[in-house]
């Protein structure tokens, strides 16, 4: 595994873009069932890291809302990975000697502060009780992550050599 191939750096945007979708996808199934508030507090549910004694919710629920928690922390945890991989590829040249690798760089920072603001934004949409005006702000972040990701990929060629 070369951290500095490109063919590498392209598999993790790949598989970012694809596991925000999830992601996301989770979340929406999360809403759709009631789920929002199965783990009424954050960051922990049912005050433990790992929820196995609830009481009075459906085991469902709780487990709906704890796997999309878990897989967030997967999504950001493919994100950095992904910074660590702009950065080593910061100084990579586009066409016409365009710094394509500072600008994939300059956006990961953006996408970085983005997850912050979701991070933000997922705590609040459990402490504020699933507020509306929070639930979408925490959507739209995502949307923005998942669009800027997908711009990302098409910044990174697979087959250039570094």
């Amino acid at each position: 595994m070369d951290l500095k191939s490109n063919t590498f750096y392209y598999r993790i945007a790949q598989i970012n873009i694809v596991s925000i979708f999830i992601l996301m996808m989770l979340g929406s199934y999360v809403k759709a069932i009631g789920a929002g508030l199965a783990c009424p507090d954050w960051p922990l549910c049912h005050d433990q890291i790992i929820p196995v004694e609830y009481y009075g919710v459906a085991e469902a629920l709780v487990m709906a809302e704890f796997i999309h928690r878990v897989f967030a922390l997967f999504v950001s945890l493919v994100l950095f990975v992904l910074f660590y991989l702009s950065y080593l590829h910061r100084n990579e040249l586009g066409a016409n000697d365009l710094k394509i690798g500072f600008k994939r760089y300059r956006l990961m920072m953006i996408i970085l502060l983005f997850l912050a603001i979701q991070v933000l934004f997922g705590g609040l949409t459990v402490l504020l009780k699933l507020e509306p005006s929070i639930v979408s702000i925490h959507l739209g972040v995502a949307t923005f992550i998942f669009g800027a990701s997908i711009f990302l990929l098409t910044w990174i060629d697979p087959n250039k050599s570094k």
